[in-house]
C-alpha cells in the first residue's frame, strides 16, 4: 500500500496490504534467508494466514475470486519460512490437489469462464466466486507458479500429481498460453527475482528441486537456450521483467540460474 496515501485502496476489494505483504516477504526471505525465527516474519505470517480461506486457499488479491497463483507464491514463501509442518500448509497443499484440472496442471477460474480485462475489475468487485472447471485444459502460467510452492515442501514434491504437473509443463516452454493471463511466449523468457509469475528460471528452478531430468525434452530444450544465451565472461544479461530496483539483480538471477544447473547436472 502506498505509505503517502493510506487511503487510496480504502475501498478496493483488492487487499492490496496481503500483495504488499507478499511482495517484501520475498525480498527478505530469497534474498536474505530470514525465516519465522525473526519476530517480523512470524507476524507477518500471522496476518496471511489470517486471509486462508475454509477452504484454506488464500484470497483477496482478486477480491473474492480465487487466485491459485498468488495462493501458491504465498504457500512457497510459507513453507521456505520455516511453516512447512504447520497444518495450515497441509491443508493448503490438499486444497491444490483438490482442484486440480482433471489432465494435470491447474488455471484461474475467472479466465477460464471467458473474463478478460477490463473485465476483472467488475468481476473482482462481484460477490459471485467463479468456480474451477476441472474439464478445461492447464494454464502453464499458473502451473509454473503452483510447482513452485511443491518443489519448496520436501513432502510434496515428489507428489505423483505434482510430478504430473512438472512432466506436462516441459511441454510448454517457449509457447503462448492456453489462457489470456500472461499469454504471449516472450513472457517464458521475462525473468522476475524474488520469483513471482512463471517464466524460464522459475519453472526450471522448481523443476530442478523435484528431480525432472536434465534428459526431458523440454528441460534439455531450456538448458540449450540459456547455454546459447550465455556470454564470453561465463555470465547472462537477462531481460528482468519486475525488481529491477532491488541491488545487484542482474547478479542475482545469474546465481539462481547456475544453482539450479548445477542441480541438474549433479
Amino acid at each position: 500500500m502506498d505509505d503517502q496515501h493510506p487511503k487510496t485502496h480504502l475501498n478496493s476489494p483488492i487487499n492490496y496490504l496481503l500483495l504488499e505483504t507478499y511482495r517484501n516477504l520475498g525480498i527478505l526471505i530469497e534474498l536474505y534467508g530470514v525465516n519465522k525465527a525473526h519476530p517480523s516474519i512470524e507476524k507477518a505470517a500471522k496476518f496471511i494466514f489470517s486471509t486462508q480461506m475454509s477452504d484454506s486457499d488464500f484470497r483477496g488479491v482478486y477480491g473474492s475470486q480465487y487466485s491459485p497463483n498468488y495462493s501458491a507464491g504465498i504457500l512457497e514463501l510459507l513453507v521456505k519460512a520455516g511453516y512447512r509442518n504447520d497444518d495450515r500448509i497441509h491443508r493448503a497443499f490438499q486444497w491444490f490437489l483438490s482442484n486440480q484440472q482433471s489432465g494435470g496442471g491447474w488455471t484461474l477460474p475467472i479466465q477460464t469462464h471467458g473474463v478478460k480485462a477490463p473485465d476483472w475489475k467488475t468481476i473482482i468487485n462481484s460477490p459471485f466466486v467463479y468456480p474451477f472447471q476441472p474439464e478445461k485444459p492447464f494454464s502453464h502460467s499458473v502451473t509454473g507458479i503452483v510447482l513452485r510452492a511443491f518443489a519448496a515442501h520436501p513432502q510434496y514434491r515428489n507428489h505423483p500429481e505434482a510430478l504430473k504437473a512438472a512432466e506436462l509443463i516441459t511441454h510448454r516452454f517457449f509457447l503462448s498460453d492456453r489462457y489470456n493471463f500472461r499469454r504471449a511466449a516472450s513472457y517464458w523468457k521475462s525473468i522476475s527475482f524474488p520469483f513471482w509469475w512463471a517464466d524460464l528460471i522459475s519453472v526450471l528452478d522448481a523443476l530442478s528441486l523435484m528431480n525432472i531430468p536434465k534428459t526431458n525434452r523440454g528441460i534439455a530444450r531450456a538448458l540449450d537456450y540459456f547455454k546459447s544465451e550465455q556470454m564470453a565472461d561465463g555470465t547472462w544479461k537477462l531481460y528482468i521483467l519486475k525488481g529491477k530496483s532491488l541491488p545487484d539483480l542482474q547478479l542475482w538471477v545469474n546465481f539462481i540460474l547456475c544453482r539450479l544447473i548445477k542441480r541438474f547436472f549433479s
